[in-house]
């Protein structure tokens, strides 16, 4: 590496281009072995990182086997750390599947977990009102927005200490805003999160008698 960097050196005062070529012609073996650990390369000379801050970032970049890839912003608690292996091993033992495959498999559990985290959100939030709500009008397909208020306004009466400062808007835009429910012209209609959710409820053996 002493005789490329002081060819390098003596050539400073040439066309950088042309001293480029020259050295790769030269020492095109040499510099093959040598760029990966290149930093920076110019007219003014040639800069190497050391060895070990280049073993380091590969190391860092493709973890050995048994090792867990670290990512920016991300912590890895003691518990996560098991849990991780515990899937990496699993995945191991699935021979039979690509890893398009498994890539595949793994989208899919994360859609149905973080559905399922949505739907415990949604559930922990909504009023047993809401809920009878989303069953009439999952039975009838909508209901008009007369319909709705006076189905709120039931609710509202029996449970004064609740609806005082929570207003029909509000009430009826908790299952729009959260994606339950849209609204067409004057008339409610539930969708296809809606339903799933009355299904997560019964699949969950949850109460949907809650207060309000």
């Amino acid at each position: 590496m002493s005789d490329i960097t002081a060819l390098l050196d003596a050539l400073k005062g040439l066309w950088w281009p042309v001293a480029a070529v020259i050295i790769a012609v030269v020492y095109k073996i040499e510099i093959r072995t040598l760029i990966p650990r290149l930093r920076r390369a110019g007219p003014t000379g040639v800069e190497f990182d050391p060895a070990a801050q280049q073993q380091a970032v590969t190391a860092a970049n493709n973890p050995a086997p048994g090792q867990l890839r670290q990512f920016p912003g991300m912590a890895r608690t003691v518990a996560m750390e098991r849990l991780e292996r515990q899937l990496h091993t699993q995945l191991a033992a699935l021979t039979n599947m690509s890893d398009e495959e498994k890539r595949d498999l793994l989208i899919t559990r994360l859609a149905q977990t973080q559905l399922q985290e949505f739907f415990e959100r949604i559930y922990n939030a909504i009023y047993g009102s809401q809920i009878v709500a989303l069953r009439r009008l999952n039975e009838i397909g909508r209901v008009s927005i007369e319909d709705a208020r006076s189905l709120f306004e039931q609710y509202a009466t029996q449970y004064p200490q609740i609806y005082t400062n929570y207003t029909f808007g509000q009430w009826v835009n908790f299952l729009i805003d959260n994606g339950l429910v849209s609204r067409s012209d004057n008339f409610f209609e539930i969708v296809d999160l809606g339903r799933e959710f009355l299904i997560f409820i019964t699949a969950r053996r949850l109460t949907e008698n809650k207060v309000g």
